[in-house]
C-alpha cells in the first residue's frame, strides 16, 4: 500500500478467504447478526462458562460492632479486614479517646468476622463429614480463628468494662 494512498483502497480482496482482516486468517469468520444468540457473552453464559469481563455476583457480608451510644460502629468482613468506621456526635471525646475507642471497636468487629468465618468453615467441613469439634478445636488453637461463644464474652467484657461508668 502506498503511503499517500486513501485508507478504503480496495486491498480487501487480496484477504484470504473467510477472514476480515483481524484475528485468525483462514478462519471463517461468522457475523453476529446469523448468531441465535442476542450478544457474543450469552454463547458462554448458554455453555456455562463465566465471561470475564462481568461482574461475579458477590455477597458482601459485613460485621458490626458499636459502642453502647451509638456513635462510634465499626464493620469488617468476614476474612476481619476493616471495611468501615462509622461515626456520628464524638464531639464529646478527644483525639486520643477517639482513637482508644476506633481501634477497640474495629478490634472487636474483626473478632465478630473472623468468629463467622470460623462458624462457616466447621459448618462446611461437617457437610463434607469432618468432626466438627476437632475441626473447631483447629480452627481456635492451630489457626488462631476465634469461637462465636468466646468473642461475645470478649465483646460483653470489654463494653461491661469500658462503659461501666455509665451505668453508675
Amino acid at each position: 500500500m502506498r503511503p499517500d494512498a486513501p485508507w478504503d483502497d480496495g486491498d480487501e480482496a487480496d484477504l484470504p478467504f473467510g477472514t476480515d482482516g483481524i484475528g485468525l486468517d483462514g478462519v471463517a469468520t461468522y457475523p453476529i447478526e446469523h448468531n441465535e444468540f442476542a450478544s457474543e457473552d450469552d454463547w458462554s453464559r448458554a455453555a456455562g462458562y463465566a465471561v470475564a469481563d462481568q461482574p461475579e455476583l458477590r455477597l458482601d457480608v459485613s460485621f458490626t460492632v458499636s459502642n453502647p451510644s451509638g456513635t462510634l460502629s465499626a464493620s469488617a468482613g468476614i476474612g476481619g479486614r476493616l471495611q468501615r468506621i462509622d461515626l456520628t456526635g464524638v464531639s464529646r471525646l478527644n483525639e486520643v479517646q477517639l482513637g482508644e475507642e476506633i481501634l477497640e471497636m474495629a478490634s472487636l468487629a474483626s473478632a465478630k468476622a473472623r468468629s463467622a468465618q470460623h462458624e462457616v468453615t466447621v459448618e462446611l467441613m461437617r457437610g463434607l463429614g469432618q468432626d466438627g469439634a476437632g475441626v473447631s478445636a483447629l480452627l481456635e488453637h492451630s489457626v488462631g480463628l476465634p469461637t462465636y461463644e468466646s468473642t461475645n464474652v470478649r465483646i460483653a467484657e470489654v463494653i461491661s468494662a469500658r462503659y461501666r461508668t455509665y451505668d453508675d
